[in-house]
């Protein structure tokens, strides 16, 4: 089931600015070499994963892209210095009383702050589905519900040149993916069958 439904990357390395959209169930980035495909992949890593390359942790002054560097260098152009990424998810048939039907997560990087903000869309979205249908509005349960469903998404970056360590380290957390859904399948079922 597709849970994404665009991707928007600024200033992320050899990225200047691109968005992806619309993105399907299986989406494939192809271009000659040196393009920038893997660089799309790392920045999902870092949205998803807090790395930006495998096992690399996120440098603002390696990850900036060098054209915006040398753009806010000039004296005609002005503008804070920053990476962001924005992930469009579509909710399906998860959390519907709890999260919009789709809601946009940016996460941005700035030069001077080692902190990643987040914002999103998804408390205006559910106060304002709260108020029309006279329901009370609960922005902590909102929150909860958000971080859930990011949680349970699990992106694996598997870089280009692989070896056996990447090549196991990936089954391992495809293992553990499929026995937690196969897990949570019984819970399901013994629950039902208990009532």
């Amino acid at each position: 089931m597709k849970i994404i439904d665009s991707v928007t990357i600024r200033y992320f390395r050899s990225v200047y600015t691109l968005t992806l959209f619309p993105c399907k169930d299986m989406t494939v980035i192809a271009g000659k070499n040196d393009v920038g495909k893997s660089n799309i992949l790392k920045a999902l890593n870092l949205f998803f994963s807090q790395q930006s390359d495998y096992l690399h942790n996120f440098d603002f002054f390696e990850d900036y892209s060098l054209s915006r560097r040398e753009e806010v260098r000039k004296d005609t152009v002005r503008g804070q210095q920053f990476i962001s990424i924005s992930v469009r998810f579509l909710r399906g048939n998860r959390m519907p009383n709890s999260l919009p039907p789709s809601f946009t997560v940016t996460k941005r990087w700035d030069m001077h702050s080692p902190e990643c903000k987040v914002s999103t869309d998804v408390q205006v979205f559910m106060k304002s589905y709260a108020e029309r249908n006279g329901i009370k509005y609960s922005e902590r349960i909102t929150n909860i519900s958000l971080s859930t469903f990011l949680n349970k998404i699990r992106f694996i970056y598997v870089p280009a040149i692989k070896d056996e360590r990447v090549f196991r380290e990936t089954l391992n957390i495809l293992q553990q993916s499929l026995f937690d859904s196969k897990k949570q399948a019984n819970i399901g079922y013994t629950n039902w069958r208990g009532k």
